[in-house]
Order: structure tokens, then C-alpha cells, then sequence
């Protein structure tokens, strides 16, 4: 998950970097209102996936955290069973 977080992360990066000018959309009776609308969707997305990046990063963690209890676990458990001697 780790690595799938640092694509994400990059990703995000990279697409943090666009923006379009209002003249991109050029002389349109509309440009202007089809300029916010596509600025209100590109920050939707940007925001979508910084919140992909830190739920991919909270999972990992979360992944991480259990193995180790569960290591744990089966650690003492061997030990009061007597087959760490």
C-alpha cells in the first residue's frame, strides 16, 4: 500500500500543477461560467485525491498496526504454552 500511496502522492503533485486560463475556454457566450465550473471540478478532484492519499496512508498504517498485534499475540502465546524455551 505504501507504494500505491507515493503514486497517489505524485500524481497528486503533478495534477496540483494545472490550471487552465479563462481564455482556454475561448469566446464563448459561456466561457466564463464553463472556466469556474471546470475550476470547482478540478479542485473536487484535487481534494478527492489528497483525501485518497491520507485514507491509503491511514489503511497502511491501520494494516501495519494489526500484523504487529498479531505477532505480538502469537508471541506471548507461545510463550505461555511453553515453546519459546
Amino acid at each position: 500500500m505504501g507504494e500505491q500511496s507515493g503514486q497517489l502522492s505524485q500524481a497528486s503533485s503533478a495534477v496540483s500543477g494545472i490550471s487552465l486560463s479563462g481564455s482556454a475556454f475561448g469566446h464563448l457566450p459561456n466561457a466564463g461560467h464553463l472556466h469556474q465550473m471546470y475550476s470547482e471540478h478540478a479542485d473536487a478532484n484535487r481534494k478527492n485525491l489528497a483525501d485518497l492519499v491520507d485514507a491509503m496512508n491511514q489503511t497502511a498504517s491501520g494494516l501495519t498496526s494489526t500484523a504487529q498485534n498479531y505477532a505480538q499475540h502469537d508471541q506471548q502465546l507461545s510463550e505461555g504454552l511453553g515453546g519459546a524455551r
